[in-house]
C-alpha cells in the first residue's frame, strides 16, 4: 500500500487532527514531487493566487494527467478503492463515533461514501478563509509536495479551538442564522460553516473582518502543521474543525503544492438512486 493510514498520529491536544512524517519512501515521494502537474496548474491559475485540478469538477484534465503519469495513477486508484475506505473507517472509528455517534458510524458500512482527489497550487497572497468544511465531509488528507524534509515557512495548515465549547457553538449558530439555517443536526449533527468565503487578501470585506474579530475573541490558534515535504496532515470533520491557510511571506518563485484526498458521504439523492439500482439488480438476479 502506497498510503498507509497507520502512519498518522494524533497531534498533541487535538482531538481531530493527525499528522504523518515521511509518509512515503524517499524514492517514491521524489517521483510524486517530480511529476506534480505544476505546468497544468499554473495555466489554470493565470493571474490568480490559487488553482486546483480535481477528480470531480475538472474530470477531463484530471483523468488525462492521471492516465499519462503512472505513479499518480497508482496512488489515485489506491485511495479510490473500497479497501482504502475500509482502512480509513477502521483506523479512525473511535474519533468518527465520538463526533457523529455510534448509529451514524455503523451506517457508514452500508451508506455509500466517496473519495475525491485534487491537486492544489497556490502562491503568496492566497488566503483560504476560516472554515470547518462541509457537513458531508468525513476525513481530509493533505499531502505536502515540497522538497523532502524541508519546510516552506508560513505555508502550513492552521487549526483553531474555541476557548469555551458552548460559546464556540453559539458562534456557529450565529453564522447559520445569517443564512436562515440554524439547525445543527444535518447530516448526523455535523454542519459546515465559514467566516466569509475569501481566497485572497484583497477580497476581505468589512463584514468578514467583523466576523473574524468575533472569531478571534472566542478562539485560539491551537496548532499549525508545518508545510514540510513528504509530510501530511489528516483531520476529521467536526463542528469545530476550524482551519485556514494564509500565504503572506512566500517569495515570488515559491509555491505551495499539495494533493488533497477528501472522504465524504455521497449526497442523499445520489445514495437513493444507487440504492434503487442495487435493489433492481438483486431482484433480477433472484429470478
Amino acid at each position: 500500500m502506497m498510503l498507509n493510514v497507520d502512519r498518522f498520529f494524533k497531534a498533541e491536544d487535538q482531538p481531530v487532527v493527525f499528522s504523518a512524517d515521511k509518509l512515503f519512501p524517499s524514492e517514491l515521494f521524489g517521483e510524486l514531487l517530480q511529476t506534480f502537474p505544476q505546468d497544468e496548474l499554473e495555466e489554470l491559475m493565470g493571474d490568480n493566487f490559487f488553482a486546483e485540478m480535481d477528480s470531480d469538477r475538472h474530470q477531463e484534465q484530471f483523468k488525462k494527467f492521471i492516465e499519462k503519469t503512472p505513479v499518480w495513477k497508482r496512488l489515485y486508484r489506491e485511495v479510490s478503492h473500497r479497501n482504502f475506505k475500509r482502512a480509513l473507517l477502521a483506523r479512525f472509528d473511535r474519533e468518527l463515533t465520538d463526533i457523529r455517534g455510534t448509529k451514524a458510524v455503523n451506517s457508514f458500512r452500508t451508506i455509500d461514501t466517496e473519495v475525491k482527489c485534487s491537486f492544489h497550487l497556490s502562491r503568496n497572497g492566497y488566503l483560504l478563509s476560516l472554515h470547518t468544511d462541509t457537513g458531508m465531509k468525513m476525513v481530509t488528507v493533505v499531502i505536502y509536495l515540497h522538497e523532502e524534509g524541508t519546510e516552506l515557512p508560513g505555508a502550513g495548515t492552521r487549526f483553531y479551538q474555541a476557548e469555551d465549547a458552548a460559546a464556540g457553538l453559539d458562534y456557529i449558530r450565529g453564522l447559520l442564522d445569517d443564512k436562515g439555517q440554524c439547525e445543527l443536526d444535518r447530516p448526523f449533527g455535523v454542519v459546515g460553516v465559514a467566516v466569509g468565503r475569501v481566497y485572497q487578501q484583497a477580497d476581505i470585506t468589512e463584514e468578514t473582518l467583523r466576523q473574524v474579530k468575533t472569531f478571534d475573541s472566542l478562539h485560539k490558534c491551537a496548532l499549525e502543521v508545518p508545510f514540510v515535504g513528504n509530510h501530511a496532515v489528516l483531520f476529521i470533520k467536526s463542528n469545530d474543525s476550524w482551519h485556514d491557510v494564509r500565504l503572506e511571506h512566500l517569495q515570488d518563485d515559491e509555491y505551495r503544492k499539495s494533493f488533497v484526498i477528501n472522504f465524504s458521504l455521497v449526497p442523499s439523492e445520489q445514495r437513493n438512486s444507487i440504492g434503487r439500482a442495487r435493489r433492481i439488480i438483486r431482484m433480477i438476479l433472484s429470478m
